[in-house]
């Protein structure tokens, strides 16, 4: 079983957050090994979260998972502008259920 680590980004600068998701699987910050596995990306069409989705499948261990959270941050706040990124880093228990497709 693993957990699916949901990434959503509100970006003002949609193609360069494209970019950065989809330029390699590693991402820009790193992803200790076995840690975890870049899944997809897709610009989210809503009201409620105006912006992206990144999404990492996760081990279940509760230590992999504070590992992947802290790289994540980590690469952010050196990245990060006032008119850049603001994100969540939402952990989902039950992956299978969200394997044919996800409605987020």
């Amino acid at each position: 079983m693993k957990k699916l680590i949901i990434i959503m980004t509100i970006d003002s600068v949609v193609e360069e957050m494209h970019q950065f998701f989809e330029k390699n699987t590693q991402m820009y910050f790193e992803i200790p090994k076995g840690k975890g596995k870049y899944k997809y990306y897709h610009r989210m069409d809503s009201h409620t979260w105006p912006g992206s989705v990144a999404s990492f499948m996760i081990p279940m261990d509760e230590e992999k998972i504070k590992e992947f959270k802290e790289s994540f941050t980590s690469y952010m706040k050196k990245i990060q502008t006032e008119h850049y990124w603001s994100y969540m880093v939402v952990p989902i228990e039950d992956f299978e259920m969200f394997e044919g497709g996800m409605n987020v």
